[in-house]
């Protein structure tokens, strides 16, 4: 350290310290002054700490129940989707017709009638298809026809050889769910630009088992923004609805759908049911929070920027420090009022007392009030 600055500093420190040493008033500021910001700081920091721990314990458990009540709707959406899919009271018509035992015109209107009659039900079909797998070809109705809506008919080789095709005669329970929101279901000659998923469902005959017809619908995203309508998505926060096998049926935002279909990212969320973990995206850290629905294995994940966490504790810290503050200088205030109330008595006392000294014998110290101040001024007159 340079000799200058030495002396500058040692400067500063005696100047310092002969301001709070060399008058009662300014030791008596000095002591009840840091007593008093020791104690309002030590609070407000206290306040804010049980004041962050608050607000990120109430953010963290809104958000949890808030993707357990989605997930509920969400599971009870595909039940009622899982009904409308299946033949019921119409089973026994729907396989005849399939057969070949009716007529091949019968069969055809009372299939064009039951895709139809499917398709009016319910707003969120996009398309209703029916492929009919002894014939090759399939029946569809979509909305994407404008005002010809109507059911057609499509011939197409090579259908039962799709993946979403074996995934549906293959499943345990006959449906197949696949997802739209990036890969298109090409098989069909329907628009799926306002799809997220496609149920599928295998019709398949009691007697030998064999499978006859898979129905599907291509459902559009009105179910979903009901759905997820009271999930408010601030300051870059994100949701994720995911399948069983991992497969994304939704995210808000696209860009991130690499980091999502990454192997690290899923096995994370396959370790449990329910949880929350630390993650970073592309150099911003988050908390994921992910629910998974109880039968069909759905996992929503929403991710949420410490950032946006710690925001209202960020507020609740300034308005902690600017009550701080002000308690601080108010209290300061009344630290000098009052000592300088202590001091001026004995100042006027310590001026008579050095007219005396210099020869001035006709004096008299006023008294005023009487504590021991006064007591020695009464002594001193």
């Amino acid at each position: 350290m340079l000799p200058g600055m030495k002396q500058m500093i040692y400067t500063i420190f005696h100047t310092i310290k002969s301001i709070f040493t060399k008058k009662l008033v300014n030791k008596l500021v000095f002591l009840f002054s840091a007593t008093i910001i020791l104690t309002v700081t030590s609070l407000t920091f206290v306040s804010y700490k049980v004041i962050e721990k608050e607000s990120v314990k109430n953010i963290i458990d809104t958000d949890r129940n808030n993707l357990i009540l989605i997930n509920k709707n969400i599971e009870s959406y595909f039940k009622e989707i899982n009904l409308v899919s299946l033949p019921q009271l119409k089973y026994d018509n729907i396989i005849n017709a399939l057969m070949g035992v009716t007529d091949e015109i019968t069969a055809q209107a009372y299939l064009e009638d039951y895709i139809r009659s499917l398709f009016y039900s319910r707003t969120d079909f996009e398309s209703v298809c029916l492929f009919l797998i002894e014939q090759n070809c399939y029946l569809y109705i979509s909305r994407g026809d404008g005002m010809d809506i109507k059911v057609r008919r499509i011939y197409k080789e090579g259908i039962s050889e799709e993946s979403w095709y074996l995934e549906t005669i293959n499943s345990k329970n006959n449906v197949y769910i696949q997802p739209l929101f990036i890969s298109k279901n090409g098989t069909y000659n329907v628009n799926q630009d306002k799809c997220y998923f496609a149920y599928h469902r295998a019709i398949r005959n009691i007697i030998d088992k064999k499978v006859y017809a898979v129905l599907t619908f291509f459902c559009n995203y009105g179910s979903l923004n009901e759905i997820i309508k009271n999930t408010s998505l601030t300051d870059g926060e994100q949701l994720l609805f995911m399948g069983a096998d991992g497969s994304i049926f939704y995210t808000n935002n696209i860009n991130n759908y690499y980091y999502f279909n990454q192997r690290a990212f899923k096995d994370k969320l396959a370790m449990s049911n329910t949880g929350m973990y630390d993650c970073e995206i592309e150099g911003s850290q988050y908390l994921a929070i992910f629910d998974t629905s109880d039968s069909l294995k759905f996992k929503l994940v929403k991710l949420i920027p410490y950032k946006k966490i710690y925001h209202a504790a960020q507020i609740n810290r300034l308005q902690s420090i600017s009550i701080g503050g002000l308690i601080l200088i108010f209290s300061v205030i009344l630290v000098v009022l009052f000592t300088n109330a202590i001091i001026s008595p004995v100042k006027k006392l310590t001026k008579e007392m050095r007219s005396f000294s210099e020869g001035k014998f006709n004096l008299e110290a006023k008294v005023e009030g009487n504590d021991e101040i006064a007591e020695l001024t009464i002594q001193f007159n």
